[in-house]
């Protein structure tokens, strides 16, 4: 049966960040472009289940049922943590294993132009108001918040609180103090982590995802505290996002009126073609508040 090690072997020999495993197939390694095979032994529903069970035992909810989906995170000594994702396909477990990254990019490597560092950083360092970032893909968006959020800890005495499904980056303390928590792991859902995030009360709050009325009912008050909230929208543009806000909302007005008070900027990032960030960032005016409050979004495009 393969085991954790080779798993890690197989990621850490081809530069990878995935390995997924599937019952009747032989154990593949993702890579940026299709899959590469690193085992010549088709595996068997058994050996997929064993090593779900193996992995979990090491986790922190370990007494907790598997049931048919799921996702938990462990640490392996020398190693570092790893995320597991599972979940039932044709009767037999599927399961994505996933190293996280223990050092996140600097953010002038990772700019398509290192000259954006200074504004993006000149904004992101005042602890207040609302952001959102906006990205077709979820790995520019990661390596982005990580870029920033170690460059805020490193030079700035703030709280910085992120609640994440899953944890992308192992941020440090530095002159910071950065309180990590991940769904699954520490909490059992956004929701509950934003329930916490309101009583501490952090200068800096990153929430990795939204996906009900109820999560963005409760990430409203925190926003409407002024201190800066950071929250990340996965669609094809600026437009889609908000128009994905208002569909999440139950009270559009509301809604509307909380970002006309508190948004603050909004950054698009677009991938170059040096695989490098592009970044484009929509500071909002007083023209652009009217705007919203309305539901008119175009000022933000095109104002």
């Amino acid at each position: 049966m393969i085991g954790i090690q080779e798993i890690i072997r197989a990621l850490d020999m081809r530069g990878a960040k995935e390995v997924i495993l599937v019952a009747g197939a032989r154990p593949a390694v993702k890579l940026k472009q299709g899959i590469e095979f690193f085992n010549s032994v088709r595996m068997k529903p058994d050996d997929v289940k064993n090593l779900l069970v193996n992995l979990k035992q090491r986790s922190n909810l370990v007494n907790k049922p598997l049931g048919t989906k799921g996702n938990f995170s462990v640490g392996i000594p020398g190693v570092g943590r790893l995320q597991v994702f599972y979940s039932v396909q044709r009767g037999s477990y599927m399961v994505a294993v996933k190293k996280v990254n223990d050092m996140p990019p600097f953010l002038r490597e990772i700019l398509a132009n290192p000259r954006d560092r200074d504004r993006i950083l000149s904004i992101f360092r005042e602890p207040v108001g609302f952001l959102i970032i906006q990205s077709p893909s979820e790995t520019m968006i990661y390596n982005f918040v990580a870029a920033v959020l170690t460059n805020i800890s490193k030079y700035n005495k703030y709280v910085i609180h992120t609640i994440e499904d899953p944890i992308t980056y192992i941020l440090k303390h530095d002159q910071s103090l950065v309180l990590q928590t991940e769904v699954g792991q520490d909490i059992e859902s956004i929701k509950e982590g934003l329930k916490v995030a309101e009583y501490i009360n952090p200068d800096i709050l990153y929430v990795s995802r939204l996906s009900s009325p109820e999560e963005l009912s409760e990430l409203l008050p925190i926003i409407e505290r002024g201190n800066m909230v950071i929250l990340p929208v996965i669609s094809a543009s600026l437009e889609a996002a908000f128009v994905f806000l208002e569909r999440l909302s139950e009270d559009p007005s509301l809604l509307r009126n909380t970002l006309a008070l508190f948004l603050r900027a909004c950054f698009h990032l677009a991938e170059s073609d040096m695989d490098k960030i592009e970044v484009k960032i929509t500071e909002i005016t007083p023209e652009c508040r009217e705007s919203l409050k309305r539901g008119d979004y175009t000022k933000l495009f095109n104002g």
